[in-house]
């Protein structure tokens, strides 16, 4: 599903190696984290996997994609495969939620009865359908990220990819937030979240790609494991 081999990033105009030399996998249908301080190379993963980026060597593949050989006019549609979901929602301020959450659903052609249909399928999921008509700046923080979730989801993405998605966000949402998150997964998507944040990953216990100074240090599976920093 997501493949690292032998990745390096090393930016224009710097000596500094953000990732070195860096492999693994992610399967089919797992609930993986990615982890480290600040600096360690986590948000240049998530880079590399929407394509935001290109690695300096190595390889990576994500759904089957080699990601590096996308041409410029590739990549939106690429990028339309994915789920993804940032720490800043990112969110159309001149849109209310149903539109917003519509709003891919109309980037790729969909009929006004798959909108009709989907829409509404999500807010329910996520427990916004009080709030279909309400801007964003309408919203709290928590609302706001869980509308994020269902404009991510409603094109049914196999990968969805969280960039820092509660680290805006209090205990309680946060807790919330990641319980949608698992009921994602458990109906078949495939998870990456990136997070600075022990608490998150303690919760949780699954996977675990510990990252520092742009090296993978630890690859821990479910369980039996405590973070801190």
């Amino acid at each position: 599903m997501i493949y690292f081999e032998n990745v390096t990033k090393q930016y224009a105009n710097s000596d500094t190696f953000v990732l070195k030399d860096i492999s693994f996998y992610v399967e089919r249908g797992e609930f993986v984290f990615i982890i480290g301080g600040s600096g360690a190379g986590k948000s240049t993963i998530t880079k590399l996997i929407i394509a935001e980026e290109k690695q300096t060597s190595g390889s990576i593949y994500v759904n089957d994609v080699n990601v590096a050989e996308l041409k410029d006019k590739e990549i939106p549609a690429y990028r339309r495969s994915l789920g993804i979901v940032f720490q800043e929602f990112r969110l159309l301020s001149t849109k209310n939620i149903y539109d917003n959450i519509a709003f891919p659903l109309r980037i790729r052609g969909a009929s006004n009865d798959e909108i009709e249909e989907l829409v509404p399928q999500w807010l329910d999921l996520v427990r916004m359908t009080d709030k279909a008509y309400s801007m964003p700046s309408e919203l709290s923080g928590g609302e706001r990220q869980r509308a994020a979730i269902a404009r991510a989801m409603v094109n049914n993405p196999s990968v969805l990819i969280a960039d820092e998605p509660t680290g805006n966000l209090d205990p309680i949402i946060t807790a919330e937030i990641m319980d949608y998150l698992r009921q994602i997964n458990e109906m078949g998507t495939t998870i990456l979240v990136v997070t600075h944040d022990p608490n998150v990953v303690n919760s949780m216990q699954k996977r675990v790609i510990e990252l520092n100074d742009g090296y993978i240090t630890r690859d821990m599976q479910r369980g039996g494991y405590t973070f801190g920093y």
